[in-house]
């Protein structure tokens, strides 16, 4: 049974000084972490499988390795809604926001009404996690979400177009062109929907908008 002390002993021996080193040209706080790349992190989660409750330690460390991989062994039918609101808090970077969704928050019931929840939200990440699950249920949950909650999702997450940051703004343009690239029956009415962002005269509305259409009119039906 690992424990998380084993576990975070067995971080610390892979742990490369120029991984670490390279890390905060990615917007993540080298002070947090080891340098392990994520395919390691993956094979680690491989042998323990699902653990909630290890991953419910290893989020607790203050090592951005451990919370990655807190994702990849967390149990999403063990994860509750409580918890999910306590882990975007803590998010202070964009690796470690899009793991938890891809990995665990999307697989979870509350996925839906978590991107309602989290796209008004002020905190940077928690919006981006909010934006980052429309692009992840495209693939992790296509038999599970209908098209017009995914409009309605793609909505929400225009509204808040006008954010200036750059993970927030970035994950507009991603949700808005995985939802037109995995739904070629809406690929013309995301473009339209990314037409009408620049009518604010907004330049960060202007670049997602760019973005998108960039992107998606290359697939027009």
């Amino acid at each position: 049974m690992e424990t998380v002390e084993s576990v975070i002993s067995g971080l610390k021996l892979l742990a490369d000084a120029g991984i670490k080193k390279g890390v905060e040209r990615f917007g993540i706080p080298s002070e947090k972490a080891l340098g392990i790349k994520t395919p390691e992190l993956r094979k680690i989660a491989k042998s323990i499988k699902k653990n909630h409750t290890l991953a419910l330690q290893l989020w607790q460390t203050d090592i951005h390795e451990a919370k990655v991989l807190a994702s990849m062994v967390g149990d999403p039918k063990q994860m509750t809604t409580e918890q999910m609101d306590a882990w975007v808090a803590d998010m202070y970077s964009w690796d470690v926001c899009d793991q938890c969704c891809g990995n665990l928050f999307v697989y979870t019931p509350f996925w839906k009404s978590k991107v309602n929840e989290w796209i008004p939200s002020k905190h940077e990440f928690t919006r981006r996690a909010g934006i980052v699950l429309i692009a992840e249920a495209t693939m992790h949950q296509k038999n599970n979400v209908t098209d017009d909650e995914l409009r309605l999702m793609l909505q929400k997450a225009a509204a808040v177009a006008n954010d200036p940051r750059n993970f927030i703004k970035k994950a507009i343009s991603w949700a808005m062109r995985q939802v037109g690239k995995k739904r070629p029956h809406l690929t013309v009415e995301v473009i339209e929907l990314a037409r009408k962002l620049p009518a604010t005269d907004d330049k960060t509305s202007k670049w997602i908008a760019s973005d998108v259409i960039r992107e998606l009119e290359k697939r027009r039906p």
